[in-house]
């Protein structure tokens, strides 16, 4: 196959033959868009990219105090790192304490009132014997100790939460 054997290059040809015989000054221009020129340099580029967006941590951490109380004092600033278990902000001891006093002071009731309950026993038991008070009042004197005792364990127990829990938070704050 020979080149320019074609219809449609023979056509091609025949047009530019046409147009450059008619015209005097027969001479192609090729037309080149505009160029700068310059040196080439060697300059730091800030790389940044300007985007509306919403950003989500990856962690998340959830804060709650165990006891409830007014702060006082804030240990570490928002956003700051600290570790698992360091104290963030400080409670008012003060609520803490007077708990810790009403409570001591309801186990001192329990455990008098125990006593009492015990010494009324021994009385009725006593005037019993002697068929002066009745079994009905013996019985009585039996639950009424029953009740104190379980009322002292009672209160002993959340006494005992409640001192640790106070001792705890003593700790902490100092």
């Amino acid at each position: 196959m020979r080149l320019g054997t074609s219809p449609s290059a023979r056509v091609m040809g025949l047009a530019c033959l046409l147009v450059a015989c008619g015209r005097e000054d027969a001479a192609f221009e090729l037309a080149a868009p505009p160029v700068a020129v310059a040196p080439v340099e060697v300059v730091d580029l800030v790389d940044r990219i300007e985007a509306t967006g919403q950003l989500i941590a990856r962690d998340q951490a959830r804060i709650a105090a165990e006891i409830a109380g007014r702060i006082t004092e804030i240990l570490a600033d928002e956003g700051s790192a600290v570790e698992m278990g360091a104290a963030v902000l400080r409670i008012d001891p003060e609520r803490r304490e007077l708990e810790l006093a009403n409570v001591q002071a309801r186990r001192v009731e329990a455990q008098a009132t125990l006593r009492e309950r015990e010494r009324e026993l021994r009385r009725i038991h006593q005037l019993h014997k002697r068929q002066v008070a009745s079994r009905a009042q013996l019985d009585q004197a039996q639950t009424e100790l029953e009740l104190a005792r379980a009322l002292e364990r009672r209160r002993g127990t959340a006494g005992c939460r409640r001192t640790s829990a106070a001792r705890r938070e003593r700790e902490r704050t100092l």
